[in-house]
């Protein structure tokens, strides 16, 4: 694990951070966000414990991809929605959830560990001026 938490932590830093209107370099999609998590997150590894009645999560989103891993915006908060998913999917996150409040800003996540195959860290952020966005960040983990 010590080699995904560097990128990691700085992919929550520089993309967790609060987002503005503008997803410039981000692609829009909507419909299935389940479906689109399970097909990019088995390509990095993750290891999906359950495809069988799942939650289904319709909504549009902007992500970003790369070789080793993609990121996920929803504008609102769907953390709910979207922890009852993951949760369906690949089980239980290896901890509860946490809460950081700075400076006007409030941000709700979690992550999974090692034995899913792939980091995974979603969460809820509200900015300074009110919006709301839930996001998730799926890497590859290095050998």
């Amino acid at each position: 694990m010590h080699r995904i938490s560097p990128f990691l932590a700085l992919a929550v830093l520089v993309f967790g951070c609060s987002r503005t209107n503008d997803f410039d370099g981000y692609n829009k999609q909507s419909g299935d966000l389940g479906a689109f998590v399970l097909q990019h997150a088995s390509r990095l590894g993750a290891r999906i414990r359950s495809t069988n009645i799942l939650p289904t999560l319709s909504v549009e989103w902007h992500y970003k991809e790369d070789t080793d891993g993609f990121q996920i915006y929803i504008v609102g908060n769907y953390f709910r929605q979207l922890e009852s998913f993951l949760t369906a999917a690949f089980g239980p996150p290896a901890r509860l959830p946490t809460t950081n409040e700075t400076a006007g800003t409030k941000h709700i996540g979690t992550s999974y560990g090692v034995e899913l195959g792939a980091a995974l860290h979603y969460g809820w952020e509200t900015t300074r001026d009110g919006k709301q966005f839930t996001s998730m960040v799926v890497v590859k983990q290095k050998r």
